[in-house]
């Protein structure tokens, strides 16, 4: 029954998978933007403020 069960959800997950590679192979497509040099500074500076309040945290 288990691998029944499995067998259903490997189905179905691959015809979403293929559901969405072939959206993504369509011309139409419009793919995400790259991180820009801002969105990495901004990644960057939350990293960090999230370091120094761990830091601080632990001397509390």
């Amino acid at each position: 029954m288990k691998e029944k069960k499995e067998s259903d959800y490997e189905k179905q997950l691959n015809t979403k998978i293929e559901e969405r590679l072939s959206k993504m192979e369509n011309s139409d497509y419009v793919f995400a933007k790259p991180f820009s040099k801002k969105d990495y500074l901004i990644t960057f500076a939350v990293a960090f403020f999230c370091l120094v309040l761990i830091i601080i945290g632990a001397y509390l």
